[in-house]
C-alpha cells in the first residue's frame, strides 16, 4: 500500500520546488569552482595533504560525499585513503592534489547542504 501525500503538505516537496540545492543547483557550483582553479591548479604542483574534518559522522554519507566531489572538482588531485571513526565525529582523508584544489575542495564540505533522496513511487512530480 503507497502513502500518497498531497505536494502542498510536503516539506520536501516544497524544497525540491524551490530548488534549495538540488543535485543540478550542487553540480553547477562545483563546476564553477573548478573552472574558478582552473589556471592556478595548472601552475602549481601536487602534494600529499592530509585533511581531517569534524562532525556527525552517519553512515559512509560523508565519505560519499567527499568522493563525489573531490572527482568532479579536482583537475589532478586525487584522494588516496579516508578514515572514518564514528565515535569521535572524525573523517580524515589523505589526498594528492594542489593546494587550490584542497582548498575549493574545503570551502564545497564546508558549505551547508540540504541532500534530497526521492524514491519514484512517493512523488512523481517530486524527482
Amino acid at each position: 500500500m503507497k502513502t500518497q501525500i498531497p505536494p502542498a503538505n510536503n516539506y520536501l516537496y516544497e524544497l525540491l520546488k524551490k530548488k534549495y540545492h538540488t543535485s543540478e543547483i550542487v553540480r553547477a557550483q562545483i563546476d564553477e569552482a573548478k573552472e574558478r582553479i582552473k589556471e592556478s591548479v595548472a601552475k602549481e604542483p601536487r602534494k600529499a595533504f592530509r585533511v581531517t574534518f569534524h562532525g556527525q559522522v552517519i553512515d559512509t554519507s560523508f565519505e560519499k560525499t567527499l568522493k563525489i566531489i573531490s572527482k568532479r572538482l579536482f583537475h589532478n588531485g586525487e584522494i588516496d585513503t579516508i578514515t572514518t571513526l564514528k565515535e569521535e565525529g572524525l573523517v580524515e582523508a589523505t589526498m594528492t592534489a594542489t593546494q587550490s584544489e584542497i582548498e575549493s575542495l574545503v570551502q564545497c564540505m564546508m558549505k551547508p547542504h540540504i541532500v534530497l533522496h526521492y524514491k519514484k513511487e512517493i512523488e512523481k512530480d517530486a524527482s
